[in-house]
């Protein structure tokens, strides 16, 4: 079922208007006052659809995923498992490059772990999901290895990032590829 298209109007200003916002200040400091401001609608339509602006940083988390999701779905990732994972990690590193500077914000935020859950949640069942369709002999449960694998490299690219990105997207791509070409048993290119 569709949401009404004013709704998805006013949701499209707020996130809009917040990833505007992030770019100036951190989410503690972004008020509802002054995003609802900011966005051109009414205190009141805010708190129709959200009960705070936690409850609105859960619904921006979950559009940045629906967001990344079209962009994987466009993407047509290749059926093979390493090659699979490789080309959604780069998906990960370019989406969150993209996005950079409100994402960083966030990050900065009391609500970063939150923000982290969320995505690296969604992510552990991607790949559980292609895990569990493989032929691979994995050395524990999908569930596990899953784990593992969205685990290190969520944290491999949040070090990267709150490490000023010492690397280039491409460098760090490579680097992820190899590591998981050889947790698979294929050598690196």
């Amino acid at each position: 079922m569709h949401e009404d298209l004013r709704i998805v109007k006013t949701k499209r200003a707020l996130l809009d208007a917040f990833f505007t916002m992030a770019e100036e200040k951190s989410f503690e400091d972004i008020t509802v006052n002054e995003l609802c401001a900011r966005a051109g609608i009414r205190r009141a339509t805010f708190y129709k659809h959200f009960d705070d602006k936690y409850h609105f940083l859960t619904f921006m988390t979950k559009s940045l995923r629906d967001e990344f999701d079209a962009e994987i779905a466009e993407r047509k990732l290749p059926v093979g498992y390493v090659d699979y994972f490789i080309e959604y990690m780069r998906a990960v590193i370019l989406f969150l490059d993209k996005n950079e500077l409100a994402i960083s914000r966030i990050l900065e935020s009391e609500m970063s772990s939150t923000l982290i859950n969320i995505i690296v949640e969604q992510n552990d069942i991607d790949t559980r999901r292609v895990l569990e369709k493989s032929a691979l002999a994995l050395p524990a449960p999908p569930e596990t290895v899953a784990t593992m694998i969205t685990g290190g490299i969520t944290r491999i690219i949040l070090q990267w990032l709150e490490g000023g990105k010492k690397k280039s997207t491409d460098e760090l791509a490579e680097e992820l590829s190899n590591i998981l070409k050889h947790f698979f048993n294929k050598e690196p290119r």
